[in-house]
C-alpha cells in the first residue's frame, strides 16, 4: 500500500491516484432491475361502520381503561 508522507496535500494525491484502463461499454450506474410483477396495486380503501365491540374497544383505548 501506498502510504503518503508527511504534510502531504490531498489534491496532490489525488492527481497521482492510478485510475483503470478498462473501457466500458456502458456506464458504472446499477442495473436496471424491472418492477416486480407480484405487487399488485392497493386499490380504494373498504369503508365500513364499527360494530358493538369495536365501537367498546376504541372508547376504552380512548380513555386508556383497555383490558384485553
Amino acid at each position: 500500500q501506498d502510504i503518503p508522507e508527511n504534510g502531504a496535500k490531498l489534491p496532490k494525491k489525488l492527481q497521482q491516484a492510478v485510475t483503470d484502463s478498462y473501457d466500458r461499454t456502458a456506464g458504472k450506474a446499477a442495473r436496471y432491475r424491472p418492477p416486480k410483477p407480484d405487487k399488485k396495486p392497493l386499490g380504494e380503501p373498504k369503508i365500513r361502520k364499527l360494530n358493538i365491540d369495536e365501537k367498546k374497544k376504541l372508547k376504552a383505548i380512548s380513555s386508556n381503561e383497555l383490558v384485553v
